[in-house]
């Protein structure tokens, strides 16, 4: 499975509302770095199930770049009413993610699909 492929699997049962199970995806010393926070892993993990429950609706979602050791993709989300694009750009070391940073804009709601 591609790098890509296991974000796409990802993003359908984040909003399907099933369990993700990112033991095997996720470095021990994985980090994200987003525009508010450093997030640990296991800060990560609690993030992403307690945003799963109709909070966040993943729109699209788009390979923009893949290699052996980089993976940069963008999605388009809403999140409480309100309409997102970020950009995430994914580096992997022993096989697993090691770091990953996003940024994020507000886009309007007309903007339905990631050209």
């Amino acid at each position: 499975m591609s790098k890509f492929n296991f974000v796409e699997d990802t993003m359908k049962k984040f909003n399907a509302g099933q369990p993700i199970d990112f033991n095997d995806r996720l470095h021990d010393d994985f980090m994200l770095i987003r525009e508010e926070a450093l997030v640990s892993k296991e800060d990560f993990l609690v993030y992403i199930e307690a945003n799963q429950k109709d909070i966040l609706k993943v729109l699209d979602v788009k390979c923009l770049y893949e290699d052996e050791i980089s993976l940069v993709w963008r999605d388009l989300f809403d999140a409480d009413g309100v309409r997102y694009r970020t950009t995430t750009y994914e580096t992997f070391k022993d096989g697993k993610l090691w770091r990953s940073m996003m940024n994020k804009e507000i886009v309007g709601s007309d903007v339905i699909k990631l050209d």
